[in-house]
């Protein structure tokens, strides 16, 4: 199956109306409907044009100094406290003066992918910005969606990767629509926007390092 995603630049942020045509003739071929295909086609911003090189230097100098917790799913840890579904580290980016920029330019490319792609009903932040590590030491994030009890009203789910693909080995942010499981590009400053209703995935490390921002944009409960 075709990807669901395109690179682009911000030179060129119009929806690509002949990779969207084709991507739907394809679909239709496997008995998807438009309206179940189009709600999955993703946008990535790639680096260069999401962030410049020194501003995600900053957001990682701001992410490390920050008190980290085991990151946790709701009622998935066994009696020892460990945690066979997700296995990283994670820090709350709080919005404040210094980090209010990264705020601002995330929700600036939300709003272009969303106007572009989804028109989903959205109006801004839930969550703090969560600024994630996976170890090579097997760190992971099995298959979920965003969305969940207390969650039901995330709407757009954002990934900004922090580390180059020399720097990790393992470590892919996978995508599944419907059965066939797509990896989205590892480069340093790539954004990924996607409905928080799709299923996804980190898979294991196996060395170095992967870093990463992570959050949400939400609106009205799902309903």
């Amino acid at each position: 199956m075709r990807q669901f995603w395109k690179n682009i630049s911000l030179q060129s942020l119009k929806l690509d109306a002949m990779l969207v045509k084709e991507t739907l003739a394809a679909c239709q071929g496997l008995g998807f409907k438009d309206q179940d295909v189009l709600p999955m086609i993703q946008k990535h911003l790639q680096s260069g044009t999401t962030s410049r090189p020194e501003e995600l230097v900053k957001i990682i100098e701001i992410g490390d100094k920050l008190p980290k917790q085991k990151a946790t799913t709701v009622g998935s840890e066994d009696e020892d406290g460990e945690n066979p579904f997700r296995l990283s580290e994670i820090s709350w980016i709080s919005d404040n003066p210094e980090t209010e920029w990264i705020y601002r330019r995330i929700s600036n490319y939300a709003k272009i992918a969303n106007e572009a792609m989804w028109n989903f009903d959205i109006w801004g932040y839930q969550d703090l910005l969560q600024y994630t590590k996976y170890y090579g030491n097997g760190g992971h994030y099995d298959w979920h969606a965003d969305l969940g009890p207390g969650i039901s009203n995330r709407k757009l789910s954002c990934v900004l990767q922090l580390s180059t693909p020399e720097e990790y080995e393992g470590g892919e942010l996978q995508m599944n629509p419907g059965g066939d499981i797509m990896s989205v590009p590892k480069g340093l400053g790539t954004i990924c926007f996607f409905p928080s209703f799709l299923l996804h995935r980190v898979t294991p490390l196996t060395s170095g390092t992967r870093k990463s921002l992570v959050t949400w944009l939400c609106g009205a409960n799902l309903r």
